[in-house]
């Protein structure tokens, strides 16, 4: 009988376009929790820091301090010398440009890294989301050995006698170079493990550089400028770390795979090296 069937046929498509939305309101649901306790957790963790930190911290005592700025008259006496440069003359020097160009280049590679990388391991290597935590945080905790690694180094060779702007020019500039050494070949490499290794290599060496740029601007102005240095050198990073995911993105689209997205940060990492 035509009528019998006819019910049928009407209520299944009523019934998925009722159920859909519920099912996929209650897939958002699950999703916003799951981001909720990431972010309570993430929290609680920086509480744990500050609480590390009040407990840990001390000022430098009046030896130490001597140890560093070296006799405390002279020091008295360098600073009334010290005349006081405007944002123009700072400008006008060509450390300043070298520090803005070695920081947006260190810094857009690490952006690349902090905003793409999962969306890379996805949709380029085929990793699901419940394997992506765990093989995203390889390259991450390779750049927190790194960091460690640039700052350790820097104060070895300064204990060895070199000369501290040398020293930390050798981990920005050798980081930068190692970190684009293995980024540009993860572009054209197939097998996985290959890729995840040298991705993990190229957060290291971009994390290299990190603690000498803090200090870089402490070791080349005076102390009446090193603020304004600083803020200025961070501003480059802080443009090259803006334009990273806009630009990741644009390649994407353009070309529909990483391989540009790779070879230009390699390139800024050399440049800025």
């Amino acid at each position: 009988m035509p009528g019998s069937h006819a019910a049928p046929s009407s209520e299944v498509p009523w019934a998925r376009t009722i159920s859909a939305p519920g099912a996929t309101s209650a897939r958002a649901d699950a999703n916003a929790r799951r981001i909720a306790a990431d972010l309570n957790i993430i929290a609680a963790l920086g509480f744990v820091v500050v609480a590390f930190w009040l407990r840990f911290y001390r000022d430098p005592n009046v030896q130490e301090m001597v140890a560093i700025h070296g006799n405390a008259e002279g020091v008295s006496n360098t600073k009334k010398a010290e005349k006081q440069a405007s944002w123009g003359e700072l400008f006008k020097r060509s450390n300043t440009w070298f520090m803005i160009l070695g920081a947006f280049g260190i810094f857009y590679t690490i952006w690349v890294y902090l905003t793409w990388l999962p969306g890379y391991l996805q949709q380029q290597l085929g990793f699901s989301l419940s394997q992506m935590g765990w093989v995203a945080m390889l390259p991450y905790m390779c750049g927190i050995a790194g960091v460690l690694f640039g700052g350790w180094l820097s104060n070895e060779l300064i204990k060895g006698g070199m000369n501290t702007i040398l020293a930390r020019k050798i981990p920005i500039a050798g980081g930068a170079i190692l970190a684009a050494a293995a980024v540009i070949p993860a572009a054209f490499v197939t097998n996985v493990p290959l890729v995840i290794a040298l991705l993990s290599i190229g957060y290291f060496g971009a994390q290299v550089p990190i603690g000498c740029l803090w200090t870089l601007a402490a070791d080349v102005a005076p102390s009446n400028q090193v603020a304004s240095l600083g803020a200025i050198q961070n501003f480059g990073g802080f443009i090259g770390a803006a334009v990273a995911p806009i630009i990741t993105g644009a390649v994407l689209a353009a070309t529909g795979s990483f391989a540009g997205v790779f070879v230009i940060g390699g390139i800024l990492l050399v440049v800025g090296a």
